[in-house]
């Protein structure tokens, strides 16, 4: 007679429990955020956007825009920037930071301890072939100081570029790393080429290196060489590397890989994070902090996966899809994330990519997709917007007004990078989506 009741008890539970579950995707799948589409910064003929970094200063609430301004010849590159206010509208003009040199992939990080921003990027200034630089920003975004060399080069032998860095809150230092590459013939096999790695203080005052990281990468088929995707603090205050290098037998495959360092630059260990070879033409790969975990995102053959870092600072555990049912398995591209420094809700991050984005041919498709603390998808993912041109560098940053009721990001991409508009030559302008989505 007991095993009956708990039987029928037991079908009971089951039953409730699909309830459950209909009532919850339900729920999820009716999620129905709101997208407001207007254009940030106009084009211009004969330039076009590139480099685009949005971060939140937290004291203010305002977040700063900066994004490279590439003209269709050399040299003649700037650094411009804008502001957006809490609810997500542009503040006030767009300003030049950097004119009458020639500066590449600015990448800008915001420094809580001293309320101000730290702006990284590549320049040809002074002799030097794309030398890397940083400079401060108050916390509106002015110009602070002067800019500090941190690559050491003294002569044309060698260029400097690709930036990207982080800041350790807890130690209060700098990580930036860069690609340097020989001028000389032969790229990708000459000693002193590769990732190089330095750490500054609060002041920009060298502390550890340059030092070389990672090369020479040799291949006696085809050279190769490994582009820095992204970098971040991890757990036990590991620094983080993730890096593509493509396969010498086919230059359209990669291979992923997440480089762990100490502090001080020691220690370094390298996993890959694929287990088999990537075919995407545009590799990319980001790291996100999330208030459970730290993950890393990467475009794989069909469809954008994920992983956990582990205490170690190496890629643990099975990957899993980054999209909800049915851009699962979905060739998707350019993957951006933003979380929210203190989730309300369900909602503790929102995930972009883009399907078919100029390279492809045609006209393509934002996505979005809501993730929780842990990263998994929470509902259906949704349509941002379909541009009518192609979409390039995409950047995301969670608004300060949301609350329990709603999350809202604001999304900005360029929009016709690189594409010829006879007469007027290439041409772009920066697209902000301002996304409100409601609670669950």
């Amino acid at each position: 007679m007991l095993y009956k009741v708990e039987q029928v008890e037991k079908k009971m539970r089951n039953i409730a429990c699909i309830v459950f579950v209909l009532f919850i995707g339900t729920v999820a799948g009716a999620q129905n955020p709101s997208v407001n589409r207007k254009i940030f910064q106009a084009g211009t003929p004969n330039f076009f956007f590139e480099s685009i970094s949005i971060i939140t200063n937290e004291v203010t609430g305002l977040s700063l825009c900066t994004w490279e301004k590439h003209p269709g010849n050399h040299p003649g590159h700037e650094t411009l920037s804008r502001k957006i206010t809490a609810g997500g509208k542009p503040k006030g003009k767009t300003n030049v930071l950097i004119s009458s040199t020639n500066t590449y992939e600015p990448s800008l990080i915001y420094n809580r301890n001293r309320n101000e921003f730290a702006l990284a990027y590549a320049d040809e200034v002074g002799g030097q072939l794309h030398a890397i630089y940083i400079r401060a920003l108050d916390s509106t975004g002015r110009r602070k100081g002067n800019a500090v060399k941190v690559s050491t080069d003294s002569g044309p032998g060698f260029v400097n570029q690709h930036p990207r860095f982080a800041y350790d809150a807890v130690n209060r230092v700098y990580v930036v790393f860069w690609t340097r590459s020989s001028t000389m013939p032969g790229g990708g096999s000459i000693p002193g080429e590769g990732i190089y790695a330095a750490i500054l203080d609060e002041a920009f005052t060298t502390i550890t290196g340059p030092v070389l990281i990672l090369g020479p990468l040799t291949d006696p088929a085809l050279p190769k060489f490994p582009d820095i995707l992204d970098v971040a603090i991890g757990p036990s205050e590991k620094i983080l590397i993730g890096y593509s290098v493509f396969l010498s037998t086919n230059p359209s495959k990669n291979n992923y890989f997440v480089a762990s360092l100490n502090e001080d630059l020691s220690g370094l260990s390298i996993a890959r994070l694929n287990g088999t070879p990537v075919r995407t033409i545009i590799p990319d790969l980001h790291f996100a902090s999330l208030p459970t975990n730290l993950l890393v995102f990467y475009v794989d053959t069909n469809g954008i996966r994920k992983k956990t870092i582990s205490a170690t600072g190496s890629p643990s555990g099975k990957r899993t899809a980054a999209f909800g049912a049915p851009l699962q398995k979905r060739k998707l591209l350019l993957p951006v994330i933003a979380t929210v420094q203190n989730p309300q809700g369900p909602v503790a991050a929102i995930f972009i990519a883009m399907e078919d984005p100029g390279q492809l041919a045609g006209n393509g498709t934002i996505w979005g997709q809501t993730l929780d603390e842990t990263g998994n998808p929470l509902g259906t993912p949704f349509v941002l917007d379909t541009n009518f041109r192609a979409a390039h560098f995409p950047a995301a940053v969670v608004l300060p007004s949301s609350t329990a009721a709603v999350t809202k990001f604001s999304v900005l991409y360029s929009d016709g990078g690189q594409i010829s508009l006879p007469p007027q030559g290439e041409f772009s302008q920066i697209i902000e989506l301002l996304v409100t989505i409601p609670a669950f």
